[in-house]
């Protein structure tokens, strides 16, 4: 298996099939845990990262894209191949400015670096939300009152919700790249009717040209483990994804802190 560690050859990536049964569900079986320690160096090592970017953010800008495209070798390829793919048009907008603290969770030299590599605007702490929630999570230092914004790509938890197996959202461990690896199963999650897995579904009318997509999902229903819980906009061009990450609460909890206030956008999303 591979890991962040070391080189990666240049390899194209693109959506591949969703690992969907026949019910029109993620696959069910079960997956093997992940190693806690493996879990726990990689963590190591990607906050050391972060941390190396954000000082380098502070004194000299210019020299971070380079340093980090060769110090994770294979993330250009991966950025290149989502450009390419058409990848990020599935995604909506956010913000790295992260509710629950406050701040921008990552350095703005660091989120533009990645922008312009995918070939988007450079206009941090504003983003693509895929670009922002995947490969700039990764990079995040500051620690929210759940942790840090990467854990949801490195331990299980999330993959487990989905129905995948546990280092299915690492960059290296499969044929294409994350970011697609998460939209090929989020995008059929929002569209049709309900499916078996479904906890919670939610809608909400932000303005009178754009609604929010609240999604609880479980692969293994009655699974005491966490959900996903996924979030969409929707406006006249379509359904546009913002994030995903495991929601640990029951469906009653999450539709009472929904509905007990008036419709927002949540999750740092931002409209187009």
């Amino acid at each position: 298996m591979k890991h962040f560690f070391g080189t990666a050859a240049s390899r194209t990536w693109a959506l591949a099939p969703s690992p969907i049964d026949g019910s029109g569900s993620p696959a069910s079986a079960t997956a093997p845990h992940t190693h806690p320690v493996e879990s726990a160096a990689l963590h190591a090592h990607l906050q050391d990262l972060s941390l190396h970017l954000t000082a380098l953010a502070e004194s000299t800008p210019l020299s971070l894209a380079a340093e980090l495209f060769r110090m994770e070798p294979w993330l250009a390829d991966a950025l290149d191949s989502d450009r390419d793919a058409g990848v990020f048009a599935h995604w909506g907008h956010s913000t790295a400015v992260d509710e629950n603290v406050g701040l921008a969770v990552l350095a703005s030299p660091v989120l533009n670096a990645l922008a312009l590599r995918a070939g988007l605007p450079a206009s941090a702490p504003a983003s693509n939300a895929g670009l922002l929630h995947v490969y700039g999570y990764l990079y995040a230092p500051v620690m929210t009152p759940y942790g840090t914004k990467r854990e949801r790509w490195i331990d299980a938890e999330l993959a487990d919700a989905l129905g995948v197996p546990p280092t299915h959202f690492r960059p290296a461990d499969g044929a294409s790249t994350p970011l697609a690896r998460l939209t090929e199963i989020l995008l059929p999650l929002f569209s049709g009717g309900p499916r078996r897995g479904d906890l919670l579904r939610l809608r909400e009318q932000i303005t009178p040209t754009l609604a929010a997509h609240t999604l609880l999902y479980r692969a293994r229903p009655g699974s005491a483990t966490p959900a996903a819980l996924a979030y969409a906009l929707e406006d006249a061009h379509g359904l546009r994804l913002i994030t995903a990450f495991p929601y640990a609460g029951s469906a009653g909890e999450l539709c009472t802190v929904h509905v007990s206030a008036p419709p927002r956008l949540r999750y740092n999303a931002l409209a187009a």
